[in-house]
């Protein structure tokens, strides 16, 4: 009996957070300069609009806004994909529709990071 208490207290643990009330709280990355607070206020207006909390960590230079995104420490922030194409290492200059392609793939299969689409300016 003792076991199985046990067991219900651990299952009842587990789903607690997914009873919890509270909003989900993303946070936002931003660079350090206008078009990027811009368009992070941007992102974060639509998110709460929905009824998500958001948070912002701004002045992120290129790499650490890279690396907090592919940690887990920032939710989003906005890329171009010449910054991106060099990241993975590249320096050919192949057509937008292949770069774009090519930064998807990479993303998810070495990064565990998910585009969610370009913006195309």
């Amino acid at each position: 009996m003792l076991g199985i208490a046990g067991l219900v207290l651990g299952m009842l643990a587990g789903l607690a957070p997914l009873l919890s009330n509270e909003a989900a709280t993303y946070t936002i990355g931003a660079k350090s300069f206008s078009e990027q607070f811009i368009l992070a206020d941007l992102m974060g207006d639509r998110l709460k609009a929905e009824g998500v909390g958001v948070t912002r960590k701004d002045g992120l230079g290129s790499a650490i806004a890279f690396r907090a995104l592919a940690h887990n420490d920032i939710d989003a922030y906005v890329d171009y994909s010449g910054t991106l194409w060099r990241v993975i290492g590249r320096t050919d200059t192949p057509s937008r529709e292949e770069m774009q392609a090519e930064i998807v793939r990479w993303m998810k299969a070495e990064q565990a990071v998910t585009v969610l689409g370009a913006l195309w300016f």
